[in-house]
């Protein structure tokens, strides 16, 4: 049976908030989360992500293998037409189109994700370059091109099932909305490779940001436990554990003599970042209590701090 308490009144640092029956919702206050990403954006500007993928290219995803292949692509295209040029402005046609048909096709080979084809442009473009003579625009091409061979090795390696691979594509999800595929994706990645700690940090962040802080807080515990030097893991961690208070769902108790004032705070569970406050004044009689007692239960609360104002036998 449950007992409804007689009266709201107020904590001394909470303002009186209206009573809320149990089975309706009310919006007290709202505190927005600080805007935060699930580590699938970049702030980085576009020319810096452009200079990264020419000198340092990286793939993450399998829109990336074929971006560095076409990319590939058109540095041997570049080196093909200088190549031509200066073959033409030292009067030797043939061997200019005999160049640039080797390095065209090898740019081909480089779009296929041939490491070979990559090598031995590579290897081609430095042979001549040591013959002819070191320049500035000479030795940028053959820095292009020592990228463009190593992104070439990584794309060929990549695996669209692998773990790593999994995680990445939990993030793209993330990026578009779908929370629920992200999180099944890096969820795949841990089951495939569970020694991984770089995965049980991926979703444990895509649960801190989605607001599911207890899930993130053993995911990044487990990460941090695999690889204790994991500084990301543990950044996210102690958020968590910063926000294990607001994120509970607790009651304060006011203790006095002949009545108690109970404080109780829980998550909207239809707004997330919302959160519903209640303050209710009880009799310290047994059957006032046990009315409070149930309101509690009701709500679900897991954590009871109390204040007295005087000390009770």
């Amino acid at each position: 049976m449950h007992f409804a308490p007689s009266n709201t009144t107020r904590l001394s640092h909470v303002p009186t908030p209206p009573r809320f029956p149990l089975d309706t919702t009310v919006v007290l206050r709202f505190n927005p989360a600080t805007m935060q990403t699930l580590g699938v954006s970049n702030s980085t500007p576009d020319s810096d992500n452009r200079l990264k993928s020419l000198f340092w290219p990286s793939v993450n995803t399998a829109s990336d293998v074929d971006y560095l292949g076409a990319q590939g692509y058109w540095v041997c295209a570049i080196v093909a037409v200088f190549s031509l040029i200066v073959c033409v402005l030292n009067n030797q046609w043939i061997a200019g189109v005999v160049t640039f048909l080797f390095y065209f096709l090898g740019g081909v080979g480089v779009r296929e994700r041939s490491r070979y084809a990559a090598t031995v442009v590579l290897i081609m473009f430095t042979s001549d370059t040591l013959l002819t003579g070191i320049g500035v625009l000479r030795i940028l091409l053959a820095a292009l091109l020592l990228s463009n061979m190593r992104a070439i090795w990584i794309a060929s390696r990549w695996k669209p099932d692998s773990a790593e691979a999994l995680v990445a594509r939990g993030g793209s999800y993330h990026a578009v909305g779908n929370h629920d595929q992200g999180i099944a994706d890096r969820s795949e990645a841990i089951r495939l490779k569970p020694e991984m700690p770089e995965a049980w940090c991926a979703r444990g962040s895509a649960y801190y940001l989605l607001g599911r802080y207890r899930e993130a807080a053993e995911d990044l515990s487990h990460a941090v436990r695999l690889k204790p030097d994991y500084q990301e893991a543990r950044t996210v961690l102690a958020k968590t554990q910063d926000n294990e208070e607001i994120i509970e769902r607790v009651a304060a108790l006011d203790i006095g003599k002949a009545e108690l004032t109970c404080c109780v705070r829980v998550p909207d569970e239809d707004h997330r970042g919302r959160r519903l406050q209640e303050v209710e004044s009880y009799s310290t009689m047994t059957r006032s209590l046990l009315g409070m007692a149930d309101r509690l239960a009701c709500l679900g609360v897991r954590r009871v701090v109390m204040e007295a104002t005087s000390d009770y036998q």
